[in-house]
């Protein structure tokens, strides 16, 4: 046993060393530095107060560092000896080739443990000097992030010892990203397939390494509290046992199909996202090199943010809603005329809190998989943001008019954010200043602005009667020039504008 120790011991030195040598984990600390540190220095739409999206993308620099560092060990621990030769003289030692294994295994894993607490010091250091506080459920979140990269280095050493080099780390980072972000909408996804591709979208959930079991990114940056005793130790069972010996003809077997099958449902949805049909991309005049970089995807990806957004108003919670994307005006009368973001939440202005327990939807025996996603990935309390803490929503907002400046929805809603939950009505303002910067007389905007100065009848009224006069103006120049009559935008702008006007006209009269 003294022998056994002791010749792990030095393989897991020498792994060690080798990693720190190659000098991997500077580069990307200055990686991620390079990334992060703009980003803390940005005050989107002039606010101040925002840390939640700092503390999430710092968390996926360390998800993905990680797992850069722990593919790359995996894959650098017997393909060289191979290569050299220097596996024979290795061999040739009084060590057996399950030490050797289990050794040069550990030593990989240990090296890529050194890496990630690192990461993690620096991460929790961050957190310190913004003020922060230390969380109750990150003890459990880095658990399982080390859980996860030991997974992460079985699957990169059992394919290195099958595949060459380029093909393990694409095969193995397609898997375990895909699965990290899409593995539990699989089964949502098999339903929409033909029987032959269903029944390979679930071979793939029921087989593939889970990395989504690991990720606990969400509880971290909206504090819901740590996982369930039971749930926690059934995920590191799953680990212990997606990295056993036996286990490995079937693991790559399920990682070929996984990357088979990722690669058959994201191509086709990724070229069907970019090219926005079979139009060619449109440039306006006068745009951008986003713009000319990227053509109509700019309108997904910054629908994609404002649907980030909707999360963070759902406290982390991606309900698969267009809440904040849509206008419902029906539910409002002639009295109460406005952007109407309050009925689609279907929440009054103080934003109540969802304060009954999380029920659960899976049972363990029907789909022990669905069953650990609903535990890790989701609250047991439903919140929402509300007051001062909406602010966490803005750098959202901000990153989707930066990606599509004409996204009327976007610029709305953060003004609905700035003007109705933080009560700041300078920064709405700002946020419709800067919208009808880059969209001249858009009537919403104009509407907005004057209902941020009409403020129920105690704010400027002359500036209010000015953007509404606007409003009306602006959308009877856009009928006239051709605009489509039935456009509910344009009607809506108009008609909610005129019966301002009316009301501002009504309570002078009565004066």
């Amino acid at each position: 046993m003294k022998l056994f120790l002791r010749q792990v011991r030095s393989l897991v030195k020498l792994s060690f060393l080798e990693l720190w040598r190659r000098n991997d984990v500077f580069a990307l600390l200055l990686l991620g530095l390079a990334l992060m540190v703009p980003l803390s220095m940005a005050t989107p739409f002039g606010a101040a107060g925002a840390s939640r999206y700092l503390d999430e993308m710092a968390l996926l620099l360390v998800w993905g560092f990680s797992l850069f560092i722990a593919l790359g060990a995996g894959q650098r621990l017997f393909p060289p000896e191979f290569e050299s030769r220097t596996i024979y003289p290795l061999l040739a030692k009084p060590i057996s080739r399950g030490r050797l294994l289990v050794g040069k295994y550990i030593g990989a894993v240990a090296a890529a443990w050194s890496a990630l607490a690192f990461f993690y010091v620096l991460f929790v250091a961050s957190v310190l000097l913004r003020g922060g506080a230390f969380a109750a459920e990150l003890p459990q979140a880095i658990v399982l992030h080390f859980a996860f990269v030991a997974l992460a280095v079985a699957v990169s050493l059992l394919g290195s010892l099958l595949v060459t080099a380029s093909a393990n780390l694409s095969l193995s980072a397609i898997v375990l990203v895909g699965m990290f972000f899409f593995g539990r909408q699989l089964p949502e996804y098999a339903e929409g397939l033909n029987p032959a591709l269903a029944w390979v979208v679930k071979a793939v959930y029921a087989v593939a390494p889970h990395a989504e079991f690991f990720d606990m990114r969400q509880r971290l940056v909206h504090g819901w509290g740590a996982v369930d005793g039971i749930v926690f130790s059934v995920v590191l069972l799953y680990a212990r046992r997606a990295r056993s010996p036996q286990e490995a003809p079937v693991r790559l077997g399920a990682t070929a199909l996984a990357a088979a099958a990722f690669a058959a449902l994201a191509v086709p949805s990724a070229m069907r996202q970019l090219r926005g049909g079979d139009a060619m991309p449109q440039v306006v005049k006068g745009e951008g090199a986003l713009a000319v970089a990227f053509g109509d995807a700019r309108g997904t990806i910054s629908r994609a943010l404002v649907h980030k957004a909707d999360t963070y108003y759902h406290g982390g919670i991606d309900v698969d809603c267009d809440h904040l994307g849509s206008h419902n005006h029906d539910e409002h009368g002639e009295g109460d005329h406005h952007v109407c973001h309050e009925c689609e939440h279907g929440h009054d202005d103080d934003l109540d809190d969802h304060d009954g327990e999380h029920e659960g939807k899976h049972c363990f025996s029907d789909d022990p998989w669905a069953w650990i996603n609903e535990h890790v990935r989701a609250p047991e309390i439903h919140r929402h943001l509300a007051g001062a803490e909406s602010v966490e929503m803005m750098p959202w907002f901000w990153a989707s008019v930066k990606a599509d400046p004409h996204n009327i929805d976007a610029w709305t809603t953060a003004w609905f954010i700035a003007d109705s939950s933080m009560k700041d009505k300078a920064l709405a303002l700002r946020v419709v200043s800067e919208g009808l910067g880059r969209n001249p007389d858009d009537p919403e905007l104009l509407v907005c602005r004057g209902r941020t100065f009409y403020d129920r009848g105690r704010g400027d009224i002359a500036a209010a009667r000015k953007a509404f006069s606007a409003a009306v103006e602006a959308a009877d120049r856009i009928l006239r020039a051709g605009g489509d009559p039935a456009d509910e935008r344009i009607i809506w702008a108009r008609r909610f504008a005129t019966a301002y006007l009316d009301r501002i006209e009504k309570k002078a009269d009565s004066r």
